[in-house]
Parts: C-alpha cells; structure tokens; sequence
C-alpha cells in the first residue's frame, strides 16, 4: 500500500530483510521547487536502507522500466555521512545541499545524491564539450 503523494512502492531485499521503497515524482513533493526537475524525475524515500547493492539495483530497474527519467534522486540529510556513502556505493552521486520546508514552521537542509541513465550522464555539459 502506497502513502497518499508516495505513487510507487518497491520491495527489496536488504540484507534477508523485505524493505518497503517508496518513490514519487519530485516535482509533487517539497523537491519540486528545490532544484530544476525534470517531469519524469523519481524521488525515493529509503530510509532504514543499509544494503548498498540492493540500492543500486532498484536503481537500475526503475531506469529500465521508466525510460523517460532522466534521474531519480535520493535525498538524505544534509551532513549525514553514512547514508552520503551508501547513496554513493550505491551508484548515486552527490550533488548539492538545499533547504525545503519540513515540519510547520521548520526547514530542513537535505544532500541531493542522483542516479543517471548513461544518456544523460555522458551528455554534454557546456557549449565546450558538444562537438564540431
């Protein structure tokens, strides 16, 4: 069963244990106005995750069923060094701090860390980089 705003829900396996995974399209949530989304972007909700390759390969399979995201990103809290480093031995990578509204009246400072499909990974970056 799926959390109303939360649409999809996976179930993984971390460490011998079944771990509800949920993801939404982040322009619906507090990220939508905290970095350019794109429309098909997914954001999951992982906490409680420990196990780094089971990450990875809900990752890769929801970039194979969703061919359209260009990335699905994965918020933790800002300074939270562990799940920084599963994120990141998971395949994601960091990419910036940034505030959304948390609890009435407060803000809270999450990390972005993404995964990328290769064609938008090796796309490129700057006028420099595309060909002649």
């Amino acid at each position: 069963m799926t959390t109303p705003g939360w649409l999809l829900a996976y179930t993984v396996d971390d460490g011998g244990t079944p771990r509800e995974v949920r993801a939404r399209f982040a322009v619906r949530g507090p990220l939508g106005y905290a970095y350019p989304a794109g429309i098909a972007d997914l954001e999951l909700d992982a906490e409680g995750l420990r196990d780094a390759g089971a990450l990875r390969a809900l990752g890769e399979r929801i970039l194979r069923e969703n061919p359209a995201c260009r990335r699905i990103v994965l918020p933790v809290p800002a300074g939270d060094l562990d799940a920084i480093g599963l994120g990141e031995d998971a395949g994601f990578r960091y990419v910036v701090d940034v505030d959304v509204p948390g609890e009435p009246g407060a803000i809270a400072e999450l990390a972005l860390l993404v995964m990328e499909p290769g064609w938008v990974a090796d796309a490129p970056t700057a006028v420099n980089d595309l060909p002649l």
